[in-house]
């Protein structure tokens, strides 16, 4: 959560204070809680933004989803045409990246399509190498050399 005018080294407690927006990492057990519960409590609370993460995509359709308080209600925060989405209470854009699984940044579609392209070239080129090292060999057998 994030909480501002609050002096980190004078807080004891957050009891006093409002977060003016929360992250949740979404799970299996707290999917529905987040999803209904939690936001109808964050809205009485006025907490102004309320973002859910699932960084693996295995309980929300898409492994960010935002909403903005607008009449005490929370609406869906919309994602730009490059898939960031606007927090105006930090002033910052965010976008999911990378696959948790890998280490490595999620590809896009032409990216997907251009590496299996490229490993299957490579798989190509050592089946090749591998045949032609072995038709080699049969030809030394033979007491040929190969050009």
């Amino acid at each position: 959560m994030v909480i501002r005018g609050v002096d980190k080294h004078t807080r004891c407690s957050f009891k006093m204070w409002g977060p003016c927006v929360i992250f949740e990492i979404t799970s299996k057990s707290t999917k529905n809680e987040d999803m209904i519960n939690k936001k109808d409590m964050y809205a009485s609370l006025d907490v102004r933004e309320h973002f859910l993460f699932d960084p693996l995509r295995d309980y929300l359709k898409t492994s960010l989803l935002g909403f903005r308080l607008k009449g005490g209600r929370y609406a869906p925060l919309p994602t730009d045409s490059d898939g960031y989405m606007t927090s105006r209470e930090l002033g910052v854009s965010l976008i999911p990246e990378g696959d948790p699984r890998t280490g490595r940044p999620v590809p896009i579609f032409d990216e997907s399509l251009a590496e299996a392209e490229y490993k299957r070239a490579e798989m190509e080129h050592r089946r090749a190498k591998a045949k032609a090292e072995k038709l080699a060999a049969k030809l030394r057998s033979l007491g040929i050399e190969p050009e």
